[in-house]
């Protein structure tokens, strides 16, 4: 994102933050853990971009766990896209 208000930019380092604590986490997790392997695999700056933008865009709140739990079921490409395409949209400085 290349212009983020200072909401955008305070809950993009949130979700940074939460985001790769949960990836260190699940190094103790049980080697065959169905969470473990999508916490693994994870694209963390997509789901930084995702959770900063997601109430602006969709309109509704969020909890950061929340939007973990449901960011990690998404396919890795999914994440991608949420990254991707949720980065470029223009923002207001307001």
């Amino acid at each position: 994102m290349k212009m983020r208000t200072r909401i955008q930019e305070n809950k993009f380092g949130q979700a940074l933050g939460y985001a790769w604590g949960a990836k260190d986490a699940s190094k103790w997790m049980p080697q065959d853990s169905r969470i473990r392997r999508l916490y693994v695999t994870a694209d963390v700056f997509s789901f930084a971009t995702f959770f900063a933008v997601y109430e602006e865009k969709v309109g509704a709140h969020i909890t950061l766990e929340h939007a973990w739990e449901y960011f990690v079921e998404l396919r890795l490409d999914e994440q991608k896209a949420y990254g991707t395409e949720w980065a470029t949209l223009p923002y207001a400085t307001v």
